[in-house]
């Protein structure tokens, strides 16, 4: 038993007392045997711990990413509340096919067959395992039954402990969502270019950058990478007779005096010869 004895001096200490019976050969009972153990530095330690491992799992539990910790073997020891969801929203029967206990290298062995992905998945745990590398990052699809997600895997070792890994997830499927709309975009963009004549250039006007579309190189007799871009180049091979009204209407039109920058001037091709173009931007 268990309790709390109040000290000379006042303070309470924690008491584990034990006893056992002495009986007479009848059977009958003698005496009462016991002894008293100051157990109060331990029941310190363990509410220590306690209070550590309350607060490692309320940490754990407020982290947006799913998290599982994985001992040398590949088996689950610890997850987050939110490795716990994922497992739910990604068709997982409950916590049974990658909660505590269970080995999730086994669950990638089983997946790998035809999935690259999983593969990849699973060479870079067991690297970091074998402490071949310090870390290990991918990007995979993941789709539970009623949609498709993306998810961001980070593995890294687990400090203080031989071949353990903790792998945390993390859903990224807005984000690859918006990237794949983007490059969806450009590539209706380039088709766009592409099905034109016209020489498409972009300047921004903030940093200096300026972007000259392969076709525009391709009509002044350049290879897209045989020159070094810029709004100084460009100024370069006007005509040095339409410098002057180029540059002032670019001015006009950033000053918001016309609508649109429109003019006829000649360029200067690769080959040294002087064409006229239409120039017009927004």
């Amino acid at each position: 038993q268990e309790f709390r004895l109040r000290h000379k001096d006042g303070s309470y200490r924690w008491i584990e007392a034990r006893a056992s019976f002495i009986t007479e050969p009848d059977g009958r009972c003698a005496r009462l045997l016991g002894s008293h153990t100051d157990i109060t530095e331990r029941k310190r330690v363990g509410e220590s711990l306690r209070v550590s491992q309350e607060f490692g799992r309320a940490v754990l539990n407020s982290l947006p990413a799913h998290i599982a910790v994985l001992d040398d073997q590949g088996t689950v020891i610890a997850v987050n509340e939110s490795w716990e969801r994922f497992a739910w929203n990604n068709g997982a029967q409950g916590m049974a096919a990658v909660g505590i206990g269970v080995n999730y290298l086994d669950v990638c062995r089983r997946a790998v067959k035809d999935d690259v992905d999983v593969q990849e998945i699973l060479r870079g745990i067991e690297d970091v395992q074998k402490r071949l590398r310090d870390g290990f990052w991918t990007e995979y699809r993941c789709d539970s039954p009623n949609e498709q997600r993306w998810f961001s895997m980070h593995v890294i070792p687990l400090t203080g402990n031989d071949r353990g890994v903790v792998v945390s997830h993390e859903d990224i499927t807005e984000r690859k969502g918006a990237e794949i709309a983007l490059q969806e975009s450009d590539k209706r963009f380039n088709f766009v270019v592409e099905a034109t004549n016209d020489g498409i250039w972009d300047w921004d006007i903030r940093t200096g950058v300026v972007y000259f579309s392969p076709q525009w190189m391709r009509l002044l007799g350049y290879m897209p990478d045989e020159v070094t871009l810029s709004t100084e180049f460009f100024f370069t091979i006007v005509h040095p007779d339409d410098r002057a009204r180029t540059a002032q209407v670019l001015q006009e039109h950033l000053d918001g005096r016309i609508p649109v920058k429109q003019l006829e001037l000649r360029l200067r091709q690769k080959s040294g010869e002087y064409r006229w173009f239409l120039d017009r931007g927004k």
